[in-house]
């Protein structure tokens, strides 16, 4: 079989040149139709291509072949991931653990799955079981870290990589996930300790120059050590996608970083964009003392003031008593300059921060006063079909507001999060048989 690829691995081919390779896989499956292997990196070969469906298609064709397959199973799972078919890809991948229940690289996927889909309770659990099979099973140790460190489990996150590290010292990735949640943690030392032992293992590994980046523009911002791994980045031509952010912003940052830090420049769109790259790296710890100083260069602003609140709110800060003068402020200077989108997303923001709290009384009084600003909007019934179902409210009631939902959509995203929004509902949390809803509401996202 393999004289099809002149003595070269499949995955080598596609890592190569993969759609010379897609065509000699095709070629094999022609010459012999139930040879799995074809199918199966035909299959990875397409998601490479970013062509899921197609990948999903062939690979559904080879469980016809041998529905028992389990590293088919496998990859139709990943590739139902990649394609957001969290569902889909929870069912394939817990079909294959019925047919192979100590089978860890199966677990693995299937936690990573769970944390994808922000079930990270079920993730833990599946991981944690991958390790009670395999204990020294890195993957699992890595993706287990990853997973507490999502769910703010942080010393618990800590903890499961030293042990990966004390299981194999030189195991990169580790190294790199351990830096990473101790920077999140705002453990700077140890952040940075790690990374560069990480860097001395591997000097041109571009993920921990990257993150020992980040580390010095964001989270621990000096300028001199920004610049040296700045250039070291240009040197390893790490790409912008890698980076996350182009070169010439990094730059930027850089130059102007102590001016940042101390709030004495005086370009608005400078910090602005600052900000913006520090909260999606999750440098809350250090970005709060620059927005409350930001705060008082630029009063009555109402992005700043906005960050404001939701930093203070975000549970890493853990000060969301103190984040909600804040928020109120940015809906009523949103509401002054007659910015309806910036409104509403801010009210909306509030009100489900107020019940994720539990702040029921307040949270009523807050509804009596919003509502006249979010009748008729599709997230607000949404979030009203949320409410009444934590209030244990009549069936009728929850399904009457996700129905208003879908049909105040004014977007297709905003109608497919609805519909995804009620099947779910549906699904998990109904006491009774909808069947017929159901395969009505998925018919609807044909």
């Amino acid at each position: 079989m393999y004289s099809l690829f002149r003595g070269k691995g499949v995955k080598e081919l596609i890592d190569t040149n993969t759609y010379s390779t897609i065509k000699r896989l095709k070629h094999g499956i022609s010459l012999s139709p139930d040879y799995l292997p074809f199918y199966n990196e035909l299959g990875i070969a397409y998601r490479i291509i970013k062509k899921p469906n197609k990948a999903i298609e062939v690979l559904n064709r080879a469980l016809e072949i041998e529905p028992e397959n389990v590293l088919i199973r496998n990859e139709l799972g990943i590739t139902y991931r990649e394609n957001k078919e969290f569902k889909k890809a929870i069912e394939v991948l817990n079909r294959a653990l019925e047919i192979e229940p100590e089978n860890v690289l199966i677990r693995n996927e299937l936690g990573i799955t769970y944390r994808e889909n922000k079930e990270l309770d079920k993730a833990i659990e599946v991981l944690n079981r991958a390790l009670e099979i395999e204990p020294m099973h890195l993957p699992s140790h890595n993706e287990l870290g990853i997973t507490y460190r999502e769910n703010k489990e942080f010393k618990k996150a800590i903890e499961v990589l030293n042990r990966a590290l004390e299981i194999e010292p030189m195991n990169l990735p580790s190294h790199n996930e351990l830096g990473i949640t101790y920077r999140e943690n705002n453990l700077i030392d140890e952040a940075a300790s790690i990374l560069i032992k990480g860097l001395k293992v591997e000097p041109t590994n571009s993920f921990i120059s990257k993150s020992i980046l980040e580390l010095y523009v964001f989270f621990n911002p000096e300028k001199a050590k920004a610049q040296h791994y700045f250039d070291l980045s240009t040197k390893l031509r790490i790409s912008k996608k890698s980076l996350g952010i182009k070169k010439r912003i990094y730059k930027e940052f850089i130059d102007s970083l102590d001016e940042i830090v101390s709030a004495s420049c005086d370009d608005l769109n400078l910090y602005e964009r600052y900000i913006f790259h520090a909260i999606r790296l999750k440098a809350l710890h250090s970005v709060l003392p620059l927005l409350f100083a930001l705060n008082k260069k630029y009063p009555n602003n109402p992005r700043i003031i906005s960050r404001l609140g939701k930093t203070l709110a975000n549970p890493v800060i853990n000060r969301a008593e103190e984040a909600i003068p804040f928020i109120i402020e940015a809906i009523d200077l949103y509401k002054q300059r007659m910015d309806k989108d910036q409104t509403i997303d801010h009210i909306m923001y509030y009100l489900r921060g107020l019940l994720y709290a539990e702040k029921l009384d307040l949270l009523k009084e807050e509804l009596e006063k919003y509502t006249p600003d979010l009748m008729g909007i599709s997230k607000y019934h949404r979030f009203l079909a949320r409410y009444f179902t934590y209030l244990k409210k009549p069936e009728n009631e929850i399904m009457n507001q996700f129905q208003i939902a879908i049909e105040k959509a004014v977007t297709p995203d905003e109608y497919e999060t609805s519909i995804k929004a009620y099947i779910y509902f549906l699904e998990y949390e109904s006491n009774e048989d909808h069947l017929d809803i159901i395969d009505s509401l998925r018919n609807k996202l044909k």
